[in-house]
């Protein structure tokens, strides 16, 4: 028992050691990133890589999909034919031909061609 105390109190001192070193070599920017603002929400549940290699990020408000220059966002839109047909998308994949699947919560498995 003795011998566990002693050695979770060197660890923590260990740690306190590494948090208090000066790190003047490293230069991070802990700024929130103006990216996370132009997604659909910002609570993200899933990422996907398509075979285009576009990421695909699933939120609890809609689908976000970053080609590596832009970031569209897609939602249900009442009016949109093209649109999702609701926004709680709960997982995303692709078929081995490239198409892309979504499960939701409330409309089931769905066939998704954000092109059409």
């Amino acid at each position: 028992m003795r011998l566990g105390v002693f050695l979770t109190a060197l660890l923590l001192t260990q740690a306190a050691r590494v948090q208090s070193a000066d790190l003047g070599f490293l230069d991070i920017n802990f700024s929130r990133s103006t990216f996370s603002d132009q997604l659909t929400q910002q609570s993200v549940r899933q990422s996907f890589q398509d075979s285009t290699g576009a990421l695909w990020l699933v939120t609890q408000e809609g689908l976000n999909r970053y080609n590596g220059y832009e970031l569209q966002n897609y939602r249900s839109l009442a009016d949109g034919p093209a649109s999702l047909p609701i926004d709680s998308i709960t997982r995303i994949t692709e078929d081995h031909e490239g198409h892309i699947w979504l499960s939701t919560r409330g409309a089931g498995l769905v066939f998704y061609n954000p092109m059409s």
